[in-house]
């Protein structure tokens, strides 16, 4: 023991600090031991520097009171390789402020012998002296990193504060949820109990009586398409015909071949002008005056493309009309409102405005012959279909003369004109002193598709383009019947169309498209209840007179050198209903020896026919029994 330092040594001399009484370094704290400088030399003798006492002298292991044990040391977990480089006691496990041989004083400390028990850890375990030299701080280790078992760590309060803010809110929840889904309405009415009916059905419930229309059709089928097949046999090539219950074709010979369909083709026209123009469209033609210092100057008649506008005597006419053209627009109430509005002098002309529709009065393809006896002059402005009163004969001029026809009728009336009938275009903002409106559309249809009017198609056709494109023209309308007819799907394959009236050849339709468009309508609508009735109205008063079909038949005729058709409705007894189109164009048919027959006995008998068996109504599911 040094006697230079009594006084570092004796505090530490209490061996009860540890179990084996000896190392007093071992007592020391972590603190007092990281002061202990590792700048050792391995010679010479130390100093105490800033960070402690350095022992004084290295100590050979004979000065120690233990020996080292011979053989390998025992160990009780791994064991740890020592490298040379390190010093004795690198950790400070045995450096304190006393020799290994010195015994240990103050406070009752006990004698012991420093014997290594057998089998410790190498660290644990007096070494030989090993020359030490300083270890680079940036490679020291700490061993003994272990933390006091008996301190705790503070607790965090803010997470304290948010447990305690939290949950009275959770409680207030949880109350509400519980409050809310309290059901205190009414309990729900308990379904009805079902009941079987005291009566049970006859007709099971997959008989073909659940679908009466479909088994009456399909018991008369086989029989109606025997009667028809002579009607096929009778449509050569160039022709079609098709015959069709309730949409389901029993004939198709030819069915899609383009042929010229004469006046039928005006069907098509009056299906489009009842969608685009709609059935209670009118046509309104007014009297408009010109004021000059408080008196009428020129008057003029503004035509507002009314095919009936007419005078009296012209509907009527047998001589020029072959079917009364009613219900027409009376011209003499337009002259009468002219008065009784006050106008009885005109200081200027009388003018005739048909601007409303483009100067095309004939279709460039209808023959030479057709013109103003088949078909036109067509305008904005047509009076009496342009014949005049004076020579019953009409004039290339609608709009003169429609004026002239006019100007009569005021001077029938005591109306004095200072100037002349002629046909012009009326300036804008003049007043409206008298007008009169045509009937309904729906009326007007009739008389076209009854006596096929072939000015009223015209007319209607050029109306559907001036209000569907603003374009009074016969190509516009055109474009917009092409138009509905692909929006309602019906197929034009080899379709063409030309004019409104079917005057010209170069119109094709086909039988397809016929049934197509004849199916979007049944009995009762509008265009079915306006065509021509069987032995009674139309073109049709002179067919199917005295047969099961008269009163019965619906339908369109058309008719051109070589080219005979007719397309129509026939509803039978149980509600089915019969459509047909028969298209023929060969040389000689339009003639009533060649297409009479095959109108009256191949179609008209085996449509006649039908049904062979019994009705839709005869098989109806039966009456229920009593259980």
């Amino acid at each position: 023991m040094e006697q230079g330092e009594p006084r570092r040594l004796r505090r530490w001399r209490d061996a009860r600090h540890h179990p084996r009484g000896a190392g007093d370094d071992r007592h020391a704290s972590r603190r007092s031991r990281r002061r202990l400088s590792r700048d050792r030399h391995p010679i010479e003798s130390g100093a105490p520097d800033a960070r402690g006492w350095i022992p004084p002298r290295p100590r050979t292991r004979s000065h120690r009171r233990v020996s080292r044990a011979s053989g390998s040391a025992l160990r009780r977990s791994r064991g740890r390789v020592v490298p040379s480089h390190r010093q004795t006691d690198p950790h400070g496990h045995r450096v304190g402020h006393r020799r290994s041989g010195e015994s240990r004083s103050g406070h009752g400390a006990r004698h012991r012998p420093p014997v290594l028990p057998v089998g410790q850890p190498c660290g644990h375990r007096a070494r030989s002296p090993l020359p030490c030299g300083p270890v680079p701080r940036a490679s020291r280790r700490v061993v003994n990193d272990r933390r006091p078992r008996g301190r705790k760590q503070a607790s965090n309060p803010v997470a304290f504060l948010l447990f305690v803010a939290a949950f009275p809110t959770v409680i207030l929840f949880g109350g509400w949820r519980f409050a809310s889904s309290r059901d205190d309405s009414a309990p729900p009415v308990p379904d009805a109990v079902a009941e079987y009916p005291a009566a049970r059905p006859q007709t099971p419930v997959l008989s073909l009586r659940r679908t009466p229309s479909v088994l009456a059709r399909e018991t008369s089928s086989t029989a109606f398409e025997q009667a028809l097949r002579p009607l096929g046999g009778a449509v050569l090539s160039g022709s079609c015909a098709a015959v069709s219950v309730d949409g389901v074709l029993a004939l198709s010979d030819g069915i899609d071949t383009a042929v010229t369909p004469a006046s039928t083709l005006k069907f098509i026209v009056a299906a489009v002008a009842l969608d685009v123009l709609g059935p209670d469209h009118v046509f309104t033609t007014e009297v408009r005056a010109e004021l000059v210092n408080g008196a009428v100057g020129s008057l003029y008649l503004v035509g507002g493309g009314d095919p009936l506008l007419a005078s009296s005597w012209y509907p009527d006419d047998a001589a020029l009309n072959k079917y009364p053209q009613q219900p027409a627009t009376s011209l003499e109430a337009l002259a009468q409102a002219v008065v009784d509005a006050g106008v009885l002098q005109i200081g200027g002309n009388l003018v005739g405005d048909a601007s409303r529709y483009d100067s095309e009065l004939y279709v460039p393809t209808w023959p030479i012959g057709f013109r103003a006896v088949q078909g036109g002059p067509i305008a904005g402005l047509v009076v009496n279909d342009a014949a005049v009163y004076s020579t019953r004969t009409k004039t290339t001029d609608p709009a003169g003369g429609a004026a002239q026809e006019f100007l009569r009728l005021l001077q029938d009336r005591g109306v004095t004109i200072a100037g002349a009938p002629t046909g012009g275009s009326t300036p804008a903002g003049l007043p409206v002193v008298a007008s009169v409106s045509s009937a309904p559309l729906s009326e007007i249809v009739g008389e076209l598709l009854r006596n096929s009017d072939n000015n009223t198609a015209e007319m209607l056709l050029k109306e559907i383009g001036y209000v569907s494109r603003q374009s009074g023209t016969r190509a516009a309308g055109i474009t917009t019947v092409m138009e509905k007819l692909s929006e309602w799907g019906v197929p034009l394959q080899g379709f063409n169309m030309v004019d409104g009236s079917g005057l010209s050849r170069e119109n094709k339709v086909s039988c397809a498209t016929f049934m197509a468009l004849l199916g979007r309508f049944g009995p009762g609508e509008t265009i079915v209840s306006s065509l021509a009735v069987a032995g009674q109205t139309g073109t049709l008063d002179q067919f199917f007179v005295g047969s099961s079909l008269e009163n019965r038949l619906v339908g369109k005729t058309g008719s051109l050198s070589g080219v005979k058709g007719l397309i129509g409705y026939l509803p039978v007894e149980g509600g089915s209903v019969i459509r047909f189109a028969l298209l023929l164009e060969t040389p000689g048919i339009d003639e009533p020896s060649a297409f009479a027959p095959i109108w009256q006995e191949m179609l008209g008998e085996a449509i006649g026919s039908y049904p062979s068996g019994p009705i839709a109504d005869q098989l109806v599911p039966l009456v229920t029994v009593p259980r």
